[in-house]
């Protein structure tokens, strides 16, 4: 009824998860409360852990929804990607916690349903998240930019622009992928000598180095050069991979006049980002791979990103 407590739980054996994670299969839980998606590192994890049976419970509570996993005894913390749609109204999901609500960045409300990553068992709410900036009311990435500020992956400029056409460095994009990943400490300091300790962008840089996601540019980080295109295409390529997700899509980039101006070393990173609907051409079917992407454009495809690749089909 309106207002109680209704739960859905499917249980399966230990033993069919196992055999599911042996053959890299997912695991589609569905019940009348929401869907959840288990990914074979995380079926593993779970049957792995001595119990007979694998349970996967939702529950609805009012404004609230959570998705819980069991194995013999509460399992908080699994690895990988964990799918769940549920009913909801808003834009941006929150994870409760002892109280406590935490921005859920790699999360999505579309047609009254939630999409969130999860790395465990979580208690959920949605509200809405409306940052309003003077210059881009009508600006052609205005929903792209509220998106990435409603996450709080981008700032404004000042308490009331967003300066969308400016320009995108390349510590600003690694700093980006820091807050999507809830800003994870890095084994030691940046090894490059134009990063030095205690700027806004080091621990960031340090992290997307010791993860494999940026590599310089053969005389230094420079983080301070604007990033370019195919810069973006290579970084987001790394970081997919880095979060063990599938980075193996290649489209032709024959169509595009200017294939040839690619450089080799984001060949196949552009093929993917292509693929992948994160880069379209530009007029006259151009890349333009060496151009600057502005905050405008990096919002978008970190939209696309979220929306299309980190966050599975459920």
């Amino acid at each position: 009824g309106s207002g109680s407590l209704t739960s859905a739980t499917v249980t399966l054996s230990a033993a069919t998860a196992k055999a599911m994670a042996a053959k890299g299969q997912l695991l589609r839980v569905q019940t009348p409360l929401g869907t959840v998606l288990l990914p074979s590192q995380a079926l593993s994890a779970l049957a792995g852990q001595g119990g007979s049976t694998v349970a996967v419970t939702v529950t609805s509570a009012g404004d609230a929804v959570s998705v819980t996993f069991s194995c013999g005894y509460e399992a908080a913390s699994l690895p990988g990607v964990i799918g769940f749609t549920a009913p909801a109204s808003g834009n941006v999901v929150l994870r409760a916690n002892a109280g406590v609500l935490t921005l859920v960045k790699k999360a999505v409300v579309k047609d009254g349903k939630l999409y969130a990553c999860l790395s465990g068992s979580a208690q959920l709410q949605v509200e809405t998240r409306s940052p309003a900036f003077d210059d881009t009311k009508s600006h052609w990435a205005k929903d792209a930019i509220a998106f990435t500020a409603a996450r709080e992956l981008f700032q404004g400029t000042s308490a009331t622009a967003f300066s969308p056409d400016g320009a995108m460095t390349r510590s600003m994009v690694v700093t980006v992928l820091h807050r999507l990943e809830d800003l994870p400490a890095a084994a030691s300091a940046a090894s490059f000598a134009d990063v030095p300790g205690g700027q806004w962008y080091s621990d960031a840089v340090a992290w997307a180095s010791q993860s494999g996601i940026v590599q310089g540019t053969g005389d230094g980080f420079r983080p301070d050069d604007s990033v370019t295109r195919e810069q973006l295409a290579k970084i987001l390529y790394e970081y997919v991979g880095f979060l063990g997700l599938a980075n193996g899509q290649r489209a032709s980039l024959s169509g595009f006049s200017d294939q040839g101006k690619v450089s080799a070393w984001a060949g196949d990173a552009m093929q993917w980002a292509v693929a992948a609907g994160l880069i379209n051409g530009k007029s006259g079917n151009l890349l333009d791979p060496g151009g600057y992407a502005s905050r405008a454009e990096v919002s978008t495809i970190l939209q696309r990103l979220i929306t299309n690749v980190l966050i599975p089909t459920v």
